[in-house]
């Protein structure tokens, strides 16, 4: 059992994007999820995965550096997923990832 909140933004580094995973997982040994945001652009309509594996059990959040990812440009759409069990399920999320200027 556990809560898990992810969060993404298009202006995470230059030219990409972040996908950041907060999580507090409860157990009694050790445990892990793999959450999974998929992305479309809504320009292109080319589609992709940015995988993110956390353990537990207790609190974390994923290394900064690692979080970054690079879809391309454009206007995106995006679902969280889990490999377990969970609700509610995942909502929606937009972000405009824009070629880097000066």
């Amino acid at each position: 059992m556990g809560v898990v909140s992810a969060t993404v933004n298009g202006r995470g580094y230059p030219n990409a994007a972040s996908f950041t995973v907060t999580h507090n997982l409860i157990g009694l040994g050790p445990c892990s999820l793999d959450v999974s945001l998929n992305w479309r652009n809504l320009d292109t309509n080319e589609t992709g995965t940015f995988n993110r594996h956390i353990d537990g059990p207790g609190f974390g959040i994923t290394d900064p550096a690692s979080t970054i990812f690079y879809p391309g440009f454009g206007r995106f759409v995006g679902a969280v997923s889990v490999n377990a069990g969970h609700v509610p399920p995942s909502g929606e999320v937009q972000f405009t990832v824009e070629p880097y200027h000066d």
